[in-house]
């Protein structure tokens, strides 16, 4: 009798920290308005990009959560047989994601990704994030930045 309680004691439990990190887990990303490419040296040449991800969870409000992210910068499809190509990409480990957490007025995480090689040319991209909660499905948005040069 005892050994049975246990038994459903455990399976209550089992059940509350499911129902617990599924109410923790977000349920969408946003990109902050000031997602865009960004001149840090004050040439007038973007020498990357500046994301601000901020994940929401599912009543809106903006939450901070372990895991990872991948941004892509994509030109788009110049005609009907021409495929997205990736201009450049970075890979967002969770310790560097855990560091980059800003709480200001606008809850986010911020990073600045400069390019990794030669600048793209100036123009319209899509910049792609995929955010992949720790155990939980990835979360992705796109936006649709210029990159500027003079």
């Amino acid at each position: 009798m005892a050994e049975r309680r246990r038994a459903s004691a455990g399976e209550e439990e089992t059940a509350y920290l499911r129902a617990f990190a599924s109410a923790a887990r977000p349920t969408g990303i946003e990109l902050g308005f000031a997602t865009r490419g960004k001149d840090w040296s004050g040439d007038g040449a973007d020498d990357g990009v500046e994301v601000y991800i901020t994940p929401r969870d599912s009543a809106g409000s903006a939450m901070k959560c372990p895991g990872s992210a991948e941004v892509r910068l994509v030109e788009t499809a110049g005609g009907f047989f021409k495929s997205p190509q990736v201009v450049d990409k970075w890979v967002i480990s969770p310790d560097t994601l855990r560091i980059s957490w800003n709480e200001a007025l606008f809850p986010a995480y911020v990073l600045p990704l400069p390019w990794h090689g030669k600048p793209p040319a100036a123009g319209a991209y899509d910049l792609v994030v995929e955010f992949a909660p720790l155990g939980a499905q990835a979360l992705s948005a796109t936006r649709r930045i210029d990159v500027e040069h003079p």
